[in-house]
């Protein structure tokens, strides 16, 4: 009776397990991933539908150093916060749905901020809170989600990426 209990007991563990990883999507997958550290890792194929569960990562200040690169930046990271990646990946969307002319496979060179009036690097350490906010007023506001692609949200804050 106890080996029987036992056996139910594992079985039923495994079937959560299971069902728990199942139930995980596309973006829950992909911060996974990111949180894992892995050596190589690649974007999924995300688009403007897929915002809103980004930006529920939007404050994630846990930093990684493996993430999907501009292949055209000559700089190299060696890390970045969790958040501030996933609020460049949701410019990269943004700007790719509205087919921006500066767009070429993500935001900018690289996730990080600058100040636009002066093009200087502001401390990234100590911005996301900020871009968090003005990206998180940016998509819950009443426009349809058609008007708030035109939109940057940094635009009132002299801020870009980088």
């Amino acid at each position: 009776m106890k080996a029987l209990f036992v056996c139910i007991t594992a079985c039923l563990f495994l079937v959560c397990c299971n069902k728990k990883s199942s139930e995980l999507s596309k973006v829950d997958m992909f911060i996974e991933t990111l949180k894992e550290d892995k050596t190589r890792i690649e974007t999924p194929d995300f688009n403007e539908n897929n915002i809103s569960e980004l930006l529920d990562y939007r404050n994630e200040q846990l930093n990684i150093s493996n993430f999907p690169r501009n292949p055209l930046s000559s700089f190299y990271m060696e890390n970045v916060e969790i958040g501030m990646y996933i609020l460049w990946t949701v410019e990269s969307l943004r700007m790719e749905a509205i087919d921006d002319p500066n767009f070429y496979l993500f935001a900018s060179l690289n996730p990080r901020i600058s100040r636009t009036s002066t093009g200087q690097l502001v401390d990234q350490e100590n911005i996301l809170s900020e871009v968090a906010e003005a990206y998180s007023k940016w998509w819950t506001s009443n426009l349809t989600v058609e008007e708030k692609l035109q939109i940057n949200p940094l635009v009132d804050l002299d801020l870009n990426w980088n």
